[in-house]
């Protein structure tokens, strides 16, 4: 079920650009040239920063076992910080597919005062 960084397994390109860092955590854009499964997250943990919330490529892939059989508790809490991956589809551009069509999404809420507790300067 989990993806892995593999020499011999599918192509797959992840651009990260820092935005802002401060108390241990990055505010990262990210873009991808392929679309694999769990890229992103994939990705970002062979680099060794995984996304806050990850319970799967997180801090400890058990913590995603003890969320099935416990669900959300104070202890996950604690140690993910966030009930979901912090991550955000911020925009969709699909001009290079030929579509003259680009999809933006504000930052949610739950993601914008995580960024506002932890010093992270967001745009918008």
């Amino acid at each position: 079920m989990k993806s892995a960084v593999r020499p011999d397994g599918q192509p797959a390109v992840t651009h990260f650009t820092p935005l802002a860092a401060a108390g241990g955590f990055t505010l990262v854009r990210v873009t991808t040239d392929t679309g694999r499964k769990h890229q992103i997250r994939a990705h970002a943990q062979w680099l060794g920063h995984a996304l806050v919330g990850d319970k799967m490529y997180g801090p400890d892939a058990r913590l995603f076992l003890e969320f099935i059989d416990h669900g959300w508790t104070e202890a996950l809490a604690a140690r993910l910080l966030l009930s979901r991956h912090a991550l955000h589809c911020a925009e969709i551009d699909l001009r290079e597919a030929g579509v003259e069509q680009v999809f933006r999404a504000p930052l949610p809420e739950d993601l914008r005062l995580f960024c506002a507790q932890h010093a992270l300067a967001t745009e918008g």
